[in-house]
């Protein structure tokens, strides 16, 4: 549950509704949990955390007007995370976490323009789409609620990779499945 709660899935509403708050709480996040202060790695900087943090921060960022004093932490927090997931791929757990592993590197690769995030992202959600699907476009945990949550992941992969050709008959065989679930 800690972990989950250090995905910031409230972010983008907050910047929305109260900036000001959104900036306090993220330099409170920023001080509180650097990775060298004890127990910060395995939760706050685990990499499936941080592959669904960083879509949150940047929906954040596209919602409100972030203040100039806090401008350049924020980025430099953002890209800190981003280099981080780059360097920790989840090849360990593969699955549902190193297909959102390929999520957060696409948008801080957009966000950035960092052509090396973009490629890494790329050839995961290539390499994943077909390794995660089964033939009838199941994902291939057979759990409705994973197969829902590698759906919502690959939607976000092919709109922020249209390059990867594997994406679209992806989704199409998935949301078939998912109709039929």
């Amino acid at each position: 549950w800690v972990v989950t709660l250090h995905y910031h899935e409230w972010a983008p509403a907050l910047a929305s509704e109260r900036p000001e708050l959104l900036e306090r709480l993220l330099q409170d996040w920023i001080r509180s949990c650097a990775p060298e202060r004890a127990g910060a790695l395995p939760l706050a900087w685990n990499p499936y955390a941080i592959a669904t943090r960083i879509p949150n921060w940047i929906r954040a960022w596209q919602r409100a007007a972030i203040g100039a004093a806090f401008r350049s932490e924020f980025l430099r927090s953002l890209w800190r995370q981003a280099a981080f997931l780059a360097a920790n791929l989840e090849w360990d757990l593969r699955a549902n976490h190193l297909l959102r592993d390929a999520v957060g590197l696409a948008w801080a690769g957009r966000f950035f323009g960092h052509a090396a995030w973009q490629r890494t992202a790329c050839e995961l959600a290539g390499s994943q789409a077909q390794e995660q699907l089964l033939p009838d476009g199941l994902h291939f945990e057979l759990s409705p609620m994973y197969h829902d949550h590698a759906l919502r992941d690959f939607e976000q992969l092919a709109v922020l990779l249209p390059e990867v050709s594997e994406l679209p008959a992806a989704l199409r065989r998935m949301r078939a499945a998912a109709q039929w679930l």
